[in-house]
């Protein structure tokens, strides 16, 4: 007859391996069921929040920790405690925190948490991913409310948040607060012996997009062409003071136009 077995005496993980024999052809067999339970019921990361919100089923995250942090440690909490959890590779207890983690300067830094279930066969893998771009650490200084950070329609590259047309993207290349109407700080052109030239304002941690002045002679179509002649270069403090001039005279040209092409 089937006798429930209790389990009381088996430490964390443990299960029972044995069958005896015993006389006259009498088996005993115990049986415990195997957690295959590989979630997480909690994730934090020591010194920045989550983005978004931490959620079992949710395996990919962002963390806004500081653009001035070196190290970040990260505390995953297991739903079963019978699964085993490794941040980037090293064993931690659930609920403990790991070592500190140290984060590349200028880089993303992609942190791994494996949380594998009791049969030690079935897994699942949470990221997070910590954005150290000089892109990333003007946004961070720029948009203080955690909200506005998470928030792609105000601190998105594209997005205008002081509704005055330039992107941020745009005012991250001019060194120009996201939140402050910029429409001063714009490029500007001028005539120079004979050229037209562009001024423009180029941030000196602006590492991880590229300026390019172009020329043309309509505002549409595929007719623009880079002007690469530099003619100053003055040191405004947070980023340079660019001239470039063009590469055709004005002189015989009924229009001519010159821009700022800024790529990430």
């Amino acid at each position: 007859m089937p006798v429930a077995v209790s389990t009381a005496a088996l430490g964390t993980g443990g299960r029972f391996m044995t069958m005896a024999t015993g006389p006259k052809a009498m088996h005993s067999v115990a049986v415990v069921p195997i957690s295959t339970n590989s979630s997480l019921a909690g994730l934090a990361v020591g010194s920045g929040s989550l983005m978004p919100a931490f959620s079992t089923a949710m395996f990919s995250y962002l963390s806004n920790v500081p653009g001035s942090t070196a190290s970040v440690t990260v505390t995953p909490t297991c739903s079963d405690p019978s699964a085993s959890v490794k941040v980037n590779g090293a064993t931690v207890a659930s609920g403990s925190a790991s070592g500190a983690i140290s984060l590349g300067s200028g880089t993303l830094n992609t942190i791994t948490v494996v949380v594998t279930a009791q049969d030690g066969i079935t897994c699942n893998t949470y990221t997070i991913t910590i954005d150290n771009t000089p892109l990333s650490i003007w946004k961070k200084a720029g948009f203080t409310d955690p909200a506005d950070l998470a928030d792609p329609a105000i601190s998105g590259d594209l997005a205008t948040p002081a509704h005055d047309g330039i992107t941020n993207l745009m005012k991250y290349a001019l060194a120009l607060p996201p939140l402050t109407c910029g429409t001063a700080d714009l490029p500007t052109s001028t005539r120079q012996d004979g050229y037209l030239a562009l001024t423009y304002r180029k941030n000196k941690t602006a590492t991880d997009v590229t300026y390019t002045v172009q020329a043309a002679d309509a505002l549409t179509g595929n007719a623009w062409a880079p002007a690469t002649t530099v003619v100053s270069q003055t040191d405004g403090g947070s980023y340079w003071l660019v001239t470039v001039r063009d590469s055709v005279p004005y002189a015989g040209q009924s229009r001519r136009f010159m821009r700022l092409w800024v790529v990430k």
